[in-house]
C-alpha cells in the first residue's frame, strides 16, 4: 500500500548532507542507519537481474537522506543526481533562474549512464534525483533498464517550510513552485511507490525496501 512520511534533517539517521561523498558503496556502513531494518542485498549476476532506484520528488522532500539510508538497506551503490548535475546547471539554480528541458537531458543522461554502469556490473544502484515529469523518468530507463521509483510526495505548505530550514544547497526556494507545477506524478504504467513526506526517515526507507523486495519477488517468481 501507500506509506507515509519524511523529515529532512540528516541528524536523524545520524548523516549531514555534508558528509556524504558524491558516490560509494554503503554496504560496510549498514550499522549506521536503521539497524533494525536488516534485509538481503538485491544483488544479481548481471544487468536483467538487478533493479535501479530513483528516489525522487521537489527540492526538499528529502531525497537524499532517504535515498542514504535506502542505499544502506540494500547494499547498494548511492550517488546523488545533484552531483551529477553540469557547472553552468548549477549556476542558473543558484540566481534563481528555473532549468530548461535542454539543460537537464546532459544530466538525466549522466544519471542514466551511471544507474546504467551498475546494472552492468549486476549490483543496485540508489540515485535522489527530481525526477518531476515522466518523460525524464523515461530518460532515466535507457535500453529498457529496470527502475523503480520511490516518489516522497508532500503538500507546498510542508515542504516550503523545510526548506526554509535547509542550509548548504543551491537550489532556493523561490524555485519550489515552479518544481510544483512541473510535478507529473507516477502513472500506473510507472514501476514505483509514492510516500507522504509526513513521517520519520526510517519508516519511509522501511517501507521502500519492502516494497522494492515485494516487486522483486513477484518478477522472478
Amino acid at each position: 500500500g501507500r506509506g507515509q512520511g519524511f523529515d529532512r534533517k540528516g541528524e536523524r539517521i545520524g548523516l549531514e548532507r555534508a558528509e556524504v561523498p558524491r558516490s560509494f558503496r554503503y554496504g560496510t556502513l549498514a550499522n549506521r542507519y536503521h539497524s533494525s531494518i536488516v534485509w538481503p542485498s538485491v544483488v544479481g549476476h548481471g544487468r536483467s537481474m538487478t533493479v535501479q532506484v530513483v528516489v525522487m520528488g521537489v527540492a526538499g522532500a528529502g531525497k537524499s537522506t532517504v535515498a542514504v539510508g535506502l542505499a544502506t538497506s540494500l547494499g547498494a551503490d548511492f550517488v546523488d543526481g545533484d552531483d551529477l548535475h553540469p557547472e553552468s546547471n548549477v549556476a542558473k539554480m543558484r540566481s534563481g533562474t528555473p532549468l530548461t528541458d535542454e539543460d537537464r537531458v546532459p544530466w538525466l543522461d549522466a544519471i542514466a549512464a551511471w544507474l546504467s554502469e551498475r546494472a552492468d556490473a549486476g549490483r543496485t544502484g540508489v540515485v535522489a534525483c527530481s525526477a518531476l515529469r515522466k518523460d525524464y523518468r523515461g530518460r532515466l530507463r535507457p535500453d529498457g533498464l529496470d527502475v523503480q521509483f520511490v516518489h516522497l510526495a508532500g503538500d507546498f505548505e510542508t515542504i516550503s517550510a523545510r526548506m526554509r530550514f535547509r542550509a548548504g544547497h543551491f537550489m532556493p526556494e523561490s524555485l519550489l513552485i515552479s518544481q510544483f507545477e512541473a510535478l507529473e506524478p507516477l502513472t500506473d504504467d510507472e514501476r514505483g511507490i509514492t510516500l507522504n513526506v509526513v513521517s520519520e526517515p526510517s519508516t519511509l526507507v522501511g517501507e521502500a525496501v519492502d516494497y522494492i523486495h515485494t516487486s522483486q519477488r513477484s518478477v522472478t517468481a
